[in-house]
């Protein structure tokens, strides 16, 4: 008994991990079993590293059981050891996983966890698959994703409660927790975040990261929630026991989380000294997302303190650090995008080589025949033959690819033209004003929250006008950030409403970009913004019917006819530019894809034919 305990005392001491490790690679000798031995050791090293935050010492070991996992793999090993090697392989998988999650690098997150959770799949690993949910839906919600997040966090809930594992239920009713107090649902977050403590609490749970970490989601509710001495008492009970284990993205997030408490206290001076010191963890450990936060709460410090260069240096750090995590994905596609366009050249000169050479054996062909043909007359006549079926095909060929130029030049022209209009400079410059105005009062939450929202439309924007379709998602993303703005330029003169129905899947279903928002512009600023009466309404809808997409903008504005005579008024006899590149853009959206997109516009009466708004109805073939 005394030899077990000294054992699992040594265990924990990363120099005997180490030298145990050393000892099994020098004494392999070819054998599964102990190779299946090792791939668990590395495992759990590689965790009990990424528990104390030490990231590049974790990465090293999790590639160590990733490279034996492979090659064991790759010997054909007996069935019970490629179980267990895949088993291995799977966890390793999923703690390289979190390694780049914690670091902020989302797209090789996602990449590690959905190659586990495959393999879990394989091997029928119920609990194993209900653990990659739930660290995928962890990965969502970083990405502030919140939907998918909670998606994958309820299915492993669900896996969770039907194996009885009240380990992973609690840690999916934590994560679930987390996603409702990003989404701002803080009695739902609260009610799974306590159901989550109360579980571990009588499990008799010894993982003291899982339940330090639950105290801190619990504080970090209850700072939302205004309770600020409950608050504090969570976040001390954390901070207590995360400095036990030495966990350093725990105790920096704790020290973040009591920075904010103190700060919404007026208390500055303590609420400086926890961000700072939670800053410069997060920096040491490499944790993207906790700096992200922190630069902005020392932001509002400075500015509350009246140190505005202070405030601005915060603040230029958290969106330089914000993008980095924001725009990750974005490059890897570009690189995906750079690689894919060097196989394609290659192709096309390796075709190009065999072309030619196909040319030379048709040439000499063609030599060898003129030599067996004695008559001039055969030989004029089949050369003129081939030259005049040469030249016909070459003109059509010229023919041909000069109309599809034609259509590909207006193709740009128009969607050249949709970009500009939907950038509009107005539209920019009253944004940036009604910003400026926030950070002026010292609002400086609105001035972010708005900025971002501001950024983000232009960065959708830009990358919607590189695709014809893009997906439903995207597109009311972008709609939703251009009515907000709408809503902050025009003082709020309108609500709006976006609906889909249930059995739409708007990651799979497309629709084309920057299709729909001329219209939504159009009965804003025409039809809601003459009422004056701070009651306009707009209601955007999206419907399946048959093999269509059913798309309808409706608003209680003051009409066309009524519009058109304020215009008349006014002296302006112009038709919207906008509307006119959207038209435009339908037609050669129907030409070039072969596709049939429908636009029908309708004037709503009352029954004594007073105005009262206008319906635009797209049907949108399903592509």
């Amino acid at each position: 008994m005394q030899q077990c305990s000294l054992y699992n005392s040594l265990l924990r001491r990363p120099t005997f991990l180490l030298f145990l490790l050393l000892s099994f690679t020098l004494s392999a000798s070819g054998n599964n079993t102990d190779d299946t031995v090792r791939i668990n050791l590395l495992n759990k090293t590689t965790r009990d590293l990424i528990q104390k935050s030490n990231y590049p010492d974790a990465i090293k070991f999790a590639e160590q059981a990733e490279a034996l996992s492979g090659k064991l793999l790759t010997n054909n090993p007996p069935k019970e050891i490629e179980m267990a090697v895949k088993k291995g392989l799977a966890s390793t998988l999923n703690y390289i996983s979190i390694i780049y999650r914690n670091q902020g690098d989302y797209p090789k997150a996602l990449t590690y966890a959905f190659k586990a959770l495959k393999i879990k799949e394989e091997i029928g690993d119920k609990n194993g698959i209900g653990a990659s949910y739930n660290n995928i839906g962890t990965i969502y919600n970083y990405q502030e994703d919140y939907n998918k997040a909670l998606d994958y966090a309820l299915k492993a809930l669900k896996i969770s409660e039907e194996s009885g594992d009240k380990n992973r239920i609690a840690a999916s009713c934590g994560t679930i927790g987390n996603i409702y107090e990003k989404k701002g649902d803080y009695t739902r977050a609260l009610q799974y975040d306590l159901k989550s403590l109360k579980i571990s609490e009588a499990n008799g749970s010894k993982n003291r990261n899982a339940l330090g970490n639950n105290y801190g989601n619990i504080g970090s509710v209850y700072e939302k929630l205004g309770n600020y001495p409950e608050a504090l008492r969570y976040n001390l009970q954390s901070l207590k026991m995360l400095e036990e284990i030495k966990d350093e993205r725990g105790i920096a997030a704790a020290y973040a989380n009591l920075g904010s408490i103190y700060f919404k206290q007026g208390d500055y001076t303590r609420a400086l000294a926890y961000e700072n010191d939670g800053l410069s963890i997060s920096k040491e450990i490499g944790v993207l997302y906790l700096v992200k936060d922190i630069q902005q709460k020392l932001a509002d410090i400075y500015i509350k303190t009246n140190r505005p260069a202070q405030a601005f240096e915060h603040y230029k750090e958290y969106i330089i650090t914000k993008d980095s995590l924001f725009n990750q994905e974005k490059t890897k596609k570009i690189l995906l995008a750079e690689m894919k366009l060097e196989q394609e050249k290659k192709k096309a000169i390796e075709n190009a080589e065999q072309e030619k050479k196909e040319r030379i054996l048709e040439q000499e062909r063609s030599e060898k025949k003129i030599a067996y043909f004695s008559l001039l007359f055969v030989i004029l006549l089949s050369t003129g033959a081939v030259a005049f079926f040469i030249q016909k095909l070459k003109t059509n060929r010229i023919r041909s690819e000069k109309n599809k130029f034609e259509l590909e030049l207006k193709w740009f022209n128009a969607e050249l033209k949709a970009l500009r209009s939907q950038m509009n400079p107005h539209f920019i410059f009253n944004c940036m004003n009604a910003i400026q105005s926030f950070m002026t009062q010292n609002d400086a939450r609105s001035a972010s929250r708005y900025l971002s929202k501001f950024a983000r439309l232009i960065r959708l924007t830009l990358e919607n006008s590189l695709h014809t379709f893009i997906p439903l998602e995207a597109e009311l993303k972008t709609l939703e950030d251009y009515m907000e703005l709408e809503k902050l330029r025009f003082d709020s003169p309108f609500n709006y409403t976006i609906s889909v129905d249930e059995n739409i899947d708007p990651e799979t279903i497309t629709v084309p970009s920057m299709l729909l928002q001329p219209y939504i512009e159009n009965a804003i600023i025409h039809g809601i913004a003459p009422r004056q009466d701070q009651k306009g309404e707009i209601n955007i809808s999206f419907k399946l019917s048959t093999n269509n997409l059913q798309c309808e903008i409706k608003d209680n504005g003051i009409g066309r006819k009524k519009a058109n005579e304020k215009k008349e008024k006014m002296g302006i006899a112009h038709k919207s530019i906008a509307m006119s590149i959207t038209q435009e853009r339908l037609e050669l959206i129907n030409i070039r894809k072969n596709t049939d997109v429908h636009l029908r516009i309708t004037d709503l009466e009352d029954e004594d034919h007073t105005p009262k708004g206008t319906r635009v109805e797209l049907t949108i073939p399903l592509q």
